[in-house]
């Protein structure tokens, strides 16, 4: 190859590289007590609880439980159609989430989630817990779509961590949620099901307008010029609804209070 040739390269890397934007990570913890807000629960005809926590800088992570299994989507959700996503076995989630964050000048955007699931996946020894990341795409303001990536079995893999950042680097900002399929790293991962159907436990009518308005106190600054302003609309239609709603959905009243504070 010339020397041309080889510049011409270099370059075209480079230009790929800050097309694609720098690439950092955060945690958050998720603190039930002081963090979260259950928003519907019932202990009748099949206990479940669902809350809606603190994410990052501003982005919710909702957590649907029932039936000793969990469900959760991390960002901004549709409307309509939330997807359900776990794991056929009984299991629960890990209290620490990364996420992975592209910087883009001033714009820093989380496009991923690596949380960690503990799986129930032997019947025979309940004890007996099967680790595994769970890599999920973000859904963001301007385009609500969520939904897994990527499945890492963690339980002896040493390089478990590596494998599900390299998952969500590579797919996650252009995954085709309903289209395209999780990637799977391990031999014995869980059966893992996803369901587009909105098959959630409780009353979920237009709960994805409910979610959004419910978690925006926080709005991250730096998501587009008019985030801020969609969320705002959002909070009207939400405190509409609520007239509505009152006793369908356990609604408490630090979530009111903080929906009045934005208007």
């Amino acid at each position: 190859m010339t020397r041309t040739g080889i510049a011409a390269g270099l370059l075209a890397g480079l230009c790929q590289a800050a097309l694609a934007g720098e690439i950092s990570n955060a945690y958050t913890d998720i603190d039930v007590e002081k963090g979260c807000s259950v928003f519907a629960a019932s202990e009748e005809e099949g206990p479940f609880a669902n809350l809606i926590c603190n994410g990052w800088q501003g982005y919710p992570v909702l957590i649907f439980s029932g039936d000793l299994r969990e469900s959760v989507f991390y960002g901004f959700p549709p409307g309509t159609d939330l997807p359900w996503e776990s794991f056929s076995a009984f299991n629960s989630t890990g209290g620490r989430i990364e996420w992975r964050i592209e910087k883009d000048g001033q714009r820093s955007v989380p496009f991923a989630t690596i949380h960690r699931w503990f799986v129930n996946a032997d019947p025979e020894n309940p004890d007996r817990r099967t680790e595994v990341l769970v890599v999920e795409k973000v859904g963001q303001v301007d385009k609500r779509d969520g939904c897994a990536v990527g499945l890492v079995l963690a339980t002896g893999n040493p390089q478990a961590n590596e494998a599900a950042r390299r998952i969500a680097d590579e797919r996650a900002r252009h995954f085709d949620c309903g289209t395209d399929k999780p990637a799977v790293v391990g031999a014995g991962v869980p059966d893992f099901t996803s369901s587009g159907n909105g098959l959630f436990l409780g009353p979920f009518d237009r709960v994805g307008d409910h979610l959004l308005g419910v978690r925006a106190v926080v709005p991250a600054a730096d998501l587009h010029p008019f985030a801020g302003l969609e969320i705002l609309v959002v909070l009207e239609e939400v405190l509409h609804l609520l007239q509505g709603d009152v006793g369908k959905v356990r609604v408490f009243g630090d979530i009111l209070v903080t929906q009045r504070e934005l208007r």
